[in-house]
């Protein structure tokens, strides 16, 4: 019975000296009365009574809450930075220390995407033409039902879901450190994402986790089969160039600002699009009001080379974000980039 946070923090480096053949949800399986016994002994957080505090730096916290999937054999990889609160909680909600190992998957899966955040995403890879995609070897739609019914909206009404949480599919929905990382904000009270924080909540997961969360990319796209890695800012994606671009020569790094670079004979891939948050001004679209990925959509929908500074003219600050998207989209139809 585990009887201090230390004790969960041991079994996960344990557990994840390799990533063969491992996820959460059999770590979660296997742990469950251990992870339940913490949250019996009174170690509750002000977040929620069931949410599990693993660690602390100054007002940085760190919270047990694995979200997404890590398949045995994965061949694109979607990486956020971080769990977010509403998907800390909806595990908690879910009362994921207590199913099987298949419905735990399936809960954190859902707990990375779901809603708005889904439907973008949805729309994004829609637009990226990723459904029959030549640069891989399955079809995105049959493992994502309904992915092409994606769409962003006025009123964000979320359509498409992801699948059902086998552990063999193709796509590897991950975060690139596997915990939520919050700030206390003293003078208001309450807890908030540090996801502009990324350097402090890296140094926090470091001390307290060392290399895992390099260990599992590292794993699961450079030492592996994978062919795609697509980071949710371009802040990953430069963390990420800066430390591997030397170690592993044949990656290409796929990003706007390099697009006069050889872009052929390269068998594996790392880029990046705009996270999928609501928060996100890229995807928002108001009465008032066009987003600019909707307003992507409909000129490509319509046949229309798609004009940055029409999709951008109520949110002229996001035009790199619009010219990456641009750029990937040219790249993966086989348009001139």
């Amino acid at each position: 019975m585990v009887n201090s946070i230390d004790q969960i923090v041991e079994k996960e480096k344990e557990f994840f000296k390799d990533y063969n053949g491992k996820d959460y949800a059999i770590f979660i399986r296997d742990n469950s009365q251990e992870l339940n016994s913490v949250i019996e002994s009174g170690r509750t957080s002000p977040i929620s009574n069931r949410c599990i505090l693993l660690s602390k730096n100054e007002n940085i916290n760190l919270w047990f809450s694995p979200a997404g999937n890590i398949p045995n054999d994965p061949e694109i990889i979607i990486l956020g930075q971080a769990t977010s609160i509403p998907a800390m909680e909806y595990q908690i909600n879910e009362n994921v220390y207590n199913k099987t190992e298949h419905e735990i998957r399936k809960i954190l899966i859902n707990s990375s995407y779901r809603g708005v955040m889904l439907s973008n995403l949805g729309s994004m890879l829609k637009l990226l033409g990723f459904s029959n995609n030549k640069h891989l070897s399955f079809d995105l739609e049959k493992e994502w039902q309904n992915v092409n019914t994606c769409e962003v909206s006025i009123n964000h009404v979320p359509v498409g879901r992801l699948f059902e949480g086998d552990y063999n599919t193709k796509i590897m929905f991950s975060q690139f450190c596997m915990h939520c990382a919050t700030t206390y904000n003293i003078d208001k009270g309450i807890y908030s994402t540090t996801s502009a924080k990324l350097s402090k909540y890296l140094k926090l997961y470091e001390e307290t986790y060392g290399d895992m969360h390099l260990r599992m990319v590292e794993q699961k796209f450079f030492c592996s089969n994978a062919k795609l890695l697509i980071t949710l800012s371009d802040r990953i994606f430069k963390f990420l160039r800066k430390k591997y671009y030397d170690k592993y020569p044949n990656i290409l790094w796929l990003e706007n600002k390099d697009k006069n670079k050889d872009l052929t004979n390269n068998k594996k891939i790392v880029t990046w699009i705009p996270h999928p948050s609501p928060g996100n001004l890229f995807y928002n679209r108001t009465s008032e009001k066009r987003g600019i990925l909707s307003t992507m959509v409909e000129m490509n929908d319509n046949g229309k080379s798609i004009n940055i500074n029409k999709a951008c003219l109520d949110y002229p600050l996001l035009k790199r974000q619009a010219s990456q998207v641009v750029f990937l989209k040219q790249y993966f139809n086989d348009e001139p980039v």
